[in-house]
């Protein structure tokens, strides 16, 4: 005969098993929560890791650097390259011995703009001044095969912010003394106004004048300073006297021969001992 369970009995055991089936439920939505945490930081650890594409573009290009930063600005927005870290990692591939180590600063400084500071840092380094590029711009010549159009693309870019003024004092300067132009073409050319820019000649020209005239008088100087005997330096052409040809270079026959005698003074008339 089967043994009946207590009705008290039986409630208890179901209330424990409602509970453990509660607890175990709590415990498996924690364990679904911590999966789907640890599987998002996965996937973003992934992507932060993803290798860096291989860029098929030009060598930094020393002669036009802005218009080489802007064609690689498309490349790489094509290439879905957009953190300034994976930026500045592909400029590094592009740049030759020589350029990458003016680099070695902003690299250094591991900053968040690693590529914006690079990329002004090579178009300052590499850009020619207003004056050089209107230099460019008038010396240019088309290649024998290379038709108007292209070359007047090829060489649009050196005067695309190049005023009537700048034109102006182009070619007022360039009648400056090549050391004046020199000192003049740099900052100075893009600061000045005209007038400014004239007036600033005038005076380094006035000034470079009067420093070649002093350097030349010195060297006039320096190069008429004949070896003298004291005869000679205190009676100049006078002179009856002389130490000689070794020691003094106005020393011809028929002036009297002193030598190193110290006793021998005056400036009387002889007959050298030796001529």
């Amino acid at each position: 005969m089967a043994s009946s369970i207590p009705e008290d009995k039986s409630a208890s055991s179901k209330k424990t098993h409602n509970a453990r089936a509660i607890a175990s439920d709590s415990i498996l939505i924690l364990l679904n929560v911590a999966a789907g945490s640890l599987t998002s930081h996965k996937d973003v650890k992934e992507e932060g890791a993803r290798r860096l594409p291989k860029i098929d573009f030009p060598p930094f290009d020393k002669s036009n650097p802005k218009l080489w930063f802007e064609q690689l600005e498309i490349v790489f927005k094509s290439s879905l390259i957009v953190s300034s870290d994976q930026k500045f990692a592909a400029l590094l591939r592009l740049m030759d011995k020589s350029t990458s180590s003016l680099l070695s600063q902003v690299t250094r400084n591991n900053s968040e703009n690693a590529y914006i500071e690079a990329r002004t840092l090579l178009i300052k380094e590499f850009s020619l001044t207003k004056f050089d590029r209107v230099k460019a711009y008038m010396d240019a010549r088309p290649a024998s095969d290379e038709k108007l159009t292209l070359f007047s693309s090829r060489v649009e870019v050196l005067i695309e912010d190049i005023t009537m003024e700048d034109i102006r004092k182009f070619c007022l300067l360039r009648h400056a003394p090549p050391a004046v132009r020199l000192q003049l073409s740099g900052s100075s050319f893009e600061k000045f106004s005209v007038s400014d820019l004239l007036s600033e000649a005038d005076t380094l020209t006035q000034r470079a004048n009067m420093d070649a005239l002093v350097v030349g008088a010195i060297h006039k100087g320096k190069g008429s300073g004949k070896k003298l005997c004291g005869f000679h330096r205190r009676f100049g052409k006078d002179a009856k006297s002389c130490t000689g040809k070794a020691k003094c270079s106005e020393w011809k026959n028929g002036l009297r021969f002193i030598g190193d005698n110290p006793a021998e003074k005056g400036n009387e008339l002889g007959t050298p001992s030796r001529g």
